[in-house]
C-alpha cells in the first residue's frame, strides 16, 4: 500500500467480545496527517475507552465515535478537522481499512469506521480518506453483534447514554480501553539520522554492541569455573 515506509502509530484496544484477541489499529501519518493526528490524540486522551460500537453492518463496516460521557463528547468528540487531500492513486477500500464517518466537507469529528470488505462505494467523499488498517484483531471485529443494524439512534445514544443503550440494544458491544504504542526505537533511529548525529548512533551502538559482548563472555567463563569446581 501506499504511504508504508512512513511513520505509523498503532493503537491496541480490547472489546467486550468475549475470548477475543485485541485490536490492533496501525494509523499512517502520511496518508491523511490531520485525520490521524487528530484521532490518535482522542485515543492518547481515552476517549475512546468503553465506546459503543453502534454501527455495525456486516459485509460493510463497523462504526463508534460516541461515548456515553456528553461533557467529554463536547469538549472531544464534537470538534471537527479539516479533510485530508485524497491520496494518487487512492488507497483502495478493503477489508481492515479505517477511516472517518463524515456528514460533508470538513465535518471529521471522532467517528470512526473500519471496512468489513472491498466497497468501491467508499473513499468517495473528502472525508473518507483512509487513515490506517487493522493489522490484527479483524476476527474480533468481524465478531461484533450486528443484529442492531443502523437502529441504534445516535442522537438518542448522546442524550440517553448507557441507559438508552442496555435497554434497547442489551447486546451490543464495547471497547474496553486502548493503549497507544509508538514506535519509539524507529523513531530514534530517525532523529539521530535527520539530525546529523548519524556517527554518534553508529558509535553508541557499536559501544553498546561490545559491552554486551564482554558481559556475556564473562558470564560464560564464569559458568564454565563453576561447572569445572
Amino acid at each position: 500500500m501506499v504511504g508504508n515506509d512512513g511513520k505509523t502509530t498503532k493503537i491496541i484496544c480490547g472489546t467486550t467480545v468475549e475470548n477475543s484477541e485485541p485490536i490492533v489499529f496501525e494509523f499512517h501519518h502520511d496518508w491523511a496527517p490531520l485525520g490521524v493526528e487528530h484521532a490518535v490524540s482522542l485515543f492518547r486522551e481515552g476517549f475512546y475507552d468503553g465506546a459503543p460500537f453502534f454501527r455495525v453492518i456486516k459485509g460493510f463496516l463497523v462504526q463508534f465515535g460516541l461515548v456515553y460521557d456528553k461533557e467529554l463528547q463536547k469538549r472531544l468528540g464534537d470538534s471537527t478537522i479539516e479533510d485530508d487531500p485524497q491520496l494518487d492513486p487512492p488507497i483502495p477500500f478493503v477489508p481492515g481499512i479505517i477511516s472517518y464517518a463524515g456528514s460533508g466537507e470538513n465535518s471529521r469529528s471522532s467517528h470512526l469506521f473500519v471496512s468489513y470488505g472491498s466497497a468501491a462505494s467508499l473513499g468517495k467523499m473528502p472525508w473518507e480518506t483512509p487513515l490506517g488498517v487493522v493489522t490484527s484483531g479483524m476476527e474480533t471485529l468481524t465478531s461484533l453483534n450486528g443484529e442492531y443494524g443502523d437502529k441504534p439512534g445516535q442522537g438518542k445514544i448522546r442524550n440517553q447514554g448507557r441507559a438508552y443503550v442496555d435497554k434497547e440494544f442489551p447486546n451490543m458491544h464495547h471497547m474496553t480501553t486502548c493503549a497507544i504504542q509508538e514506535g519509539a526505537i524507529k523513531e530514534l533511529v530517525t532523529a539521530f539520522s535527520s539530525t546529523g548525529d548519524r556517527w554518534l548512533f553508529i558509535s553508541s551502538a557499536f559501544v553498546g554492541a561490545f559491552l554486551c559482548f564482554f558481559v556475556l563472555r564473562k558470564l560464560l567463563k564464569t559458568r564454565g569455573e563453576t561447572k569445572k569446581n
